[in-house]
């Protein structure tokens, strides 16, 4: 057979991948019935051009993607039969939550109010408020509560661990409401399920992207996680604070002997029977009255930060359209919880300390040296064992923490000290006041005695009583995980070693 030329060997090969292109277009039935005769008539082995048909419907489908679908919620399959009382339907969901965990009204009231969001998410969702439980210690009944809120929130998918590429990916196929229990075991200066979880809080930047397999390459791809979401852990989470300022808090306590006698086991069967045709009631609601929330703006208490407006509105929302006493009841918890148990950082910690610390003495500078003195003498504040060395607070230490305010130390001459030193003016301190310490007037002076604990509204008469030996959600000062919330520093920031 004489020599190709160049020209005809280009034609040839031209034509060979036509062949193969034409061939990558059929069905696999199509090409099964002709490979055989095809290879034959490219004189390769067929073998050979199965791999080569193979390669040219991959990059075909990467060059040609079939249009993304969105991923949906799962359709209804049961709802309740005739419209629902929202007010009755409140209270029986209160009741039912309260028959298997020990937790005040107002806290029950916040579950029974995020359930209703994730039966009406899909319609009104601009916010996304994280469900936070948090039990002081174990046996509190975390597992238990979770376990009622799978029950009855729409879609319910109950994990114990997750990764971020799993959850992205679930997401994708299918909408979900993620609930995550023992949080602490995993969560924990978790960046990678920060960042995830932080985003997934508002549906702009709900994105997460990663690399998939097509063909024999990586391809970017874009995964939505906008999804209500709850988790459930002992304790507050160390260096998540982003994460748990998105959050709106149930704080749990453990049961005494004789409250637990009161309590349902919260068996699985016995929970299906009880909460099923709840879950059931709430679809029923969120069928006839979402459609008129959308777009809704509540008034909302006065004192919330912005972040604190972000969470509550959905949920006031909700109250709201329920009528009756829940409206003024959502907007008491939202004041009480935000105001008793708002998200404090170590930075915001200290310039709360600062603040009172002048008023006290009525100064107008303070020396460095006489600061950390003061504060290192405080039992009720982490300042006299400060980061994992548990050093007591030093002048380089105090300079850092105030650092993201833009505060730094200057030369001050407090009363009786002519020669001067450094240390802080008020005047230079004021704006940070005003900016972070007071909202709508009223200063916010966090204290470690209620950080973590539990607030409650006068508007609640609760059954429940607290608990007399000691185990009630009382926080202990000087605790570790109480600590660990606090450190929640950037380390470009703060050098713990400097305390």
């Amino acid at each position: 057979m004489p020599e190709l030329t160049d020209q005809e060997a280009a034609a040839l090969n031209h034509l060979q991948e036509a062949m193969v292109e034409r061939l990558a277009r059929f069905s696999p039935l199509e090409y099964d019935k002709c490979r055989r005769a095809e290879a034959k008539t490219l004189g390769v082995m067929v073998a050979t051009l199965d791999a080569e048909v193979k390669k040219a419907r991959a990059e075909h489908q990467a060059k040609n993607p079939e249009p993304k679908k969105a991923p949906e919620w799962a359709p209804l399959t049961q709802t309740h039969t005739e419209p629902v009382n929202g007010e009755e339907l409140m209270a029986e969901l209160i009741g039912a939550i309260r028959r298997f965990v020990m937790l005040d009204e107002s806290a029950a009231l916040t579950v029974a109010l995020w359930v209703l969001f994730t039966w009406v998410f899909e319609q009104i969702a601009e916010t996304n408020p994280y469900l936070r439980i948090v039990a002081p210690a174990p046996e509190c009944g975390k597992s238990t509560l979770l376990k009622v809120v799978k029950f009855l929130c729409r879609g319910a998918w109950l994990v114990s661990r997750i990764t971020a590429s799993s959850f992205t990916r679930t997401m994708e196929r299918e909408r979900r409401t993620l609930l995550l229990d023992e949080g602490d075991a995993f969560l924990h200066e978790n960046e990678i399920m920060r960042n995830v979880l932080d985003s997934a809080s508002d549906p702009d930047t709900a994105n997460v992207s990663m690399a998939v397999k097509s063909g024999d390459d990586w391809i970017p791809a874009d995964f939505n996680t906008y999804v209500p979401i709850a988790i459930v852990s002992i304790g507050t989470l160390r260096k998540m604070q982003t994460v748990e300022s998105r959050g709106i808090h149930a704080h749990l306590k453990r049961a005494t002997p004789a409250e637990l006698k009161q309590l349902s086991k919260g068996r699985r069967r016995e929970m299906r029977n009880l909460l099923d045709p709840l879950a059931a009631k709430c679809a029923r609601w969120a069928v006839d009255n979402a459609p008129a929330m959308k777009g809704v703006r509540p008034e909302l208490p006065e004192g919330l930060s912005g972040r604190e407006q972000d969470k509550w509105e959905p949920l006031i929302m909700i109250a709201d359209k329920i009528g009756g006493a829940y409206a003024q009841l959502s907007r008491a918890t939202a004041s009480t919880t935000s105001d008793s148990r708002q998200s404090t950082s170590l930075s915001e910690l200290m310039l709360a300390d600062l603040m009172e610390l002048f008023d006290v003495r009525n100064a107008t500078a303070l020396a460095s040296a006489d600061i950390c003195t003061a504060l290192i003498e405080r039992e009720d504040r982490p300042w006299g064992e400060m980061g994992r060395a548990r050093k007591p607070l030093t002048q380089r230490g105090l300079a850092g923490l105030l650092r993201g305010f833009e505060i730094v130390p200057g030369t001050v001459h407090p009363e009786g000290n002519p020669v001067g030193s450094k240390g802080y003016k008020r005047s230079d301190l004021e704006d940070s006041f005003s900016r972070y310490l007071h909202i709508s007037g009223d200063p916010i002076r966090p204290n470690v005695q209620t950080l973590g604990g539990q607030g409650e509204s006068d508007d609640f008469t609760s059954v429940q009583q607290g608990s007399s030996d000691g185990s009630e959600n009382s926080p202990k000062p000087n605790g570790q995980n109480e600590l660990d919330a606090w450190t929640d520093e950037n380390p470009e920031n703060v050098d713990r070693e400097d305390f």
